[in-house]
């Protein structure tokens, strides 16, 4: 990776020595939990912002139980993974509705000032293509408490022509959150296959292609 601070700022806005918490809402176990044991992915967010405190949550109840991420200790946690000195991994696994829980627990360290809550193909403007609105509902109470919190919030999308138009009328008209950016193509979208765990066949990822 590259970029990283320069001189006395920090691309963060928050001077340097302060935390940035990055709170991944819907991590499961088998995808962005996965991507932080078998890859450097999410350490580039300690390489990129050198200059902070980088707190890597992950949110969910499809993440792995408390024991199962952190045997012993976040700092032993960070040293398995390889983590950069500045970085640090946190697991919450809680049932939906998520956010108000999480916000309401952590809600003394965490707060528009610092936060960055970023969730990877929620799904949840499917119903457009589909016609099934229940993952939509399943993640109504969320989207309300995000947008009341007033924390940043990035969502990506699998493709432009159900999940974007889905999305956006949701998070518009039945959320009334304000959009910092109208939705883009993602500069940095891929899609992945990855080896089953239990020894079956390759398994197509998803694609973020839009953001």
């Amino acid at each position: 990776g590259g970029g990283g601070c320069e001189g006395k700022g920090c691309p963060t806005g928050l001077g340097g020595g302060s935390t940035l918490n990055v709170v991944c809402l819907g991590a499961t176990s088998k995808c962005e939990e996965r991507v932080l044991r078998d890859t450097k992915c999410w350490h580039e967010l300690g390489h990129m912002f050198p200059c902070a405190k980088i707190v890597l949550w992950l949110v969910g109840p499809e993440v792995s139980k408390r024991a199962v991420m952190h045997p012993k200790s976040v700092a032993d946690l960070a040293r398995e993974l390889g983590l950069p000195s500045n970085m640090e991994v946190r697991t919450q696994r809680i049932e939906p509705p998520c956010f108000g829980p999480f916000y309401a627990r952590h809600g003394h360290e965490l707060g528009p000032h610092n936060t960055l809550l970023v969730t990877f193909n929620g799904g949840f403007g499917s119903f457009v293509d589909t016609g099934d609105s229940s993952l939509l509902w399943s993640w109504h109470g969320d989207l309300c408490d995000i947008a009341d919190s007033g924390v940043p919030a990035l969502f990506t999308c699998a493709n432009d022509y159900a999940d974007v138009t889905g999305e956006t009328i949701v998070q518009s008209l039945l959320v009334g959150a304000r959009f910092v950016q109208a939705p883009t193509q993602n500069p940095y979208h891929s899609g992945s296959t990855f080896q089953g765990e239990g020894g079956g066949g390759a398994r197509a990822g998803g694609c973020r292609g839009c953001c």
